[in-house]
C-alpha cells in the first residue's frame, strides 16, 4: 500500500529527523480500532483482544497527531504477536508494554524501543549468568543493571524484528560505548535508555540520541 505523502502532512514531517515517543497508561479499553482489529480480536482470548485492541487503537491516535490523518486512516499493518509494520514511505514504528504501559516509537529509519517496570519481579541471579555471556563486562552490579541490560538486547532485537529465543546468543554488548553487535549480521546498534517515571526504556537505532521528548495524554497520572 503506498499512501500520498500530500494528503498526510502538509508540515512534511518526513525532512525531520526525529524520534517519536509516546507513552500511555493502559486502562482495558480504546474505541479506536479499524473493522478487521475487531475481526481478528474475536478469535483472540478476552486478556488479548482487551490488550490487542487498545494497543492498536492507541497506534492509531498517536500516528494520526503525526501523519495529520484521521485515526483510521492510519495504514498499519498490526497483527498479533508481530510488529507493527507501516508502508515502506511512512516510517518505522515499535512498540512494547508492560501490565499497565505502552511505548510507541516512531523514526524515519528502523528503530526498536523496549519498556520494563522497574520493580518488575525476576531472578536475576540465573539471569546474570545467562547474559554474561552476551557482554564485554565481567559482573553485573545489581538487578537493575540486569534489568537495564535485558532491556537493551530486547530493543536490539525489535530493531532486527528477531526473536528473543533464538537470536539472543547472537547478540553481544560493549558496555563503554552502549552498543550492541551482531557479527554474523554485521549490525551495530546504538542503544540509549533512560527511566520514565516507573519504566526504564531503551531505543535501538542506528543513530545516538541525547535528547527524549516523550508524548503523553494530558492530566495522565503516572506513579
Amino acid at each position: 500500500m503506498k499512501i500520498d505523502q500530500n494528503i498526510i502532512s502538509k508540515d512534511n514531517f518526513f525532512n525531520q529527523d526525529k524520534t517519536r515517543l509516546w507513552f500511555f497508561k493502559l486502562k482495558g479499553y480504546q474505541k479506536i480500532n479499524s473493522d478487521e482489529e475487531i475481526k481478528i480480536a474475536r478469535d483472540l482470548s478476552p486478556r488479548m483482544s482487551e490488550r490487542f485492541l487498545e494497543t492498536r487503537g492507541y497506534i492509531r491516535e498517536s500516528l494520526s497527531s503525526l501523519f495529520k490523518i484521521e485515526p483510521l486512516s492510519v495504514p498499519i499493518i498490526a497483527y498479533p504477536n508481530k510488529p507493527p509494520q507501516l508502508p515502506n514511505n511512512l516510517g518505522y514504528i515499535s512498540i512494547s508494554h508492560t501490565k499497565d504501559a505502552l511505548i510507541i516509537a516512531w523514526d524515519k529509519k528502523r528503530i526498536g524501543v523496549d519498556m520494563e517496570r522497574k520493580d518488575r519481579i525476576f531472578n536475576y541471579k540465573l539471569l546474570s549468568k545467562k547474559l554474561l555471556r552476551n557482554s564485554n563486562q565481567d559482573v553485573f552490579k545489581d538487578k537493575f543493571d540486569i534489568l537495564n541490560f535485558w532491556c537493551g538486547l530486547e530493543s536490539a532485537i525489535k530493531w532486527e524484528r528477531g526473536s528473543i529465543i533464538r537470536d539472543m546468543d547472537s547478540w553481544k554488548f560493549n558496555k563503554r560505548n552502549n552498543i550492541f553487535s551482531n557479527k554474523d549480521k554485521k549490525i551495530h546498534l546504538s542503544i540509549n535508555q533512560f527511566y520514565f517515571y516507573s519504566w526504564t526504556i531503551s531505543i535501538a537505532s542506528k543513530k545516538e540520541y541525547k535528547n527524549h521528548i516523550v508524548c503523553t495524554k494530558e492530566n495522565e497520572k503516572f506513579l
